[in-house]
């Protein structure tokens, strides 16, 4: 599924696009019509706050109109109705700058782009098939992972079977104990 978020969206783009959504974004120039001929000709929903483009595009195209100015909570909507799970963690797939693919690439290839610490300290690096971004496992990564659980269900504990109790007569083992006959 795809998605096009309006200018008012920025953030949520970037967590659909961390979670390997394909999601695309609107820049502050767009006007409504132009946002409203993207979407379609992407094939997208239209993720919006504005109600009147809301109004105008749900003719035309899937639209979820968010209420919430918050970007987690923008997130978990947007799960819930389209019925995705957000995973505890990040797919590294998409770039969340610009949504393209990412690519491994290799460790001498990038020794001239990133700070020598960081070619120090990481093995894997990523480059967005698109613009050119590169990615490594930094320390944001734990609180991308750490927002992540906190809005990914946590899964129901299956209820714990109990081995059915011996109960112990009152009788000692030694003394069997006396059959029941039926009364013809």
């Amino acid at each position: 599924m795809r998605f096009l978020a309006d200018v008012m969206l920025g953030r949520l783009a970037r967590w659909l696009r961390l979670l390997g959504k394909e999601t695309f974004y609107a820049d502050k120039k767009s006007a409504d019509d132009e946002i409203i001929r993207r979407a379609m000709s992407l094939g997208a929903v239209l993720l919006t706050r504005d109600g009147l483009l809301a109004a105008k595009a749900g003719d035309y195209v899937r639209v979820l109109r968010l209420s919430s100015n918050d970007s987690l909570e923008q997130l978990c909507e947007t799960a819930r109705v389209f019925k995705f799970r957000i995973p505890k963690n990040i797919p590294e797939t998409r770039c969340a700058r610009c949504g393209g693919k990412l690519k491994r690439v290799a460790r001498s290839a990038v020794k001239s782009l990133v700070y020598p610490r960081v070619y120090a300290r990481c093995r894997v690096f990523r480059r967005c098939s698109s613009c050119g971004q590169i990615y490594w496992r930094g320390t944001h990564v734990s609180e991308i992972r750490n927002t992540l659980r906190r809005l990914a269900p946590l899964p129901r504990p299956e209820p714990r079977k109990r081995p059915p109790r011996r109960v112990q007569s009152p009788r000692s083992p030694s003394r069997p104990c006396p059959r029941i006959r039926r009364m013809p």
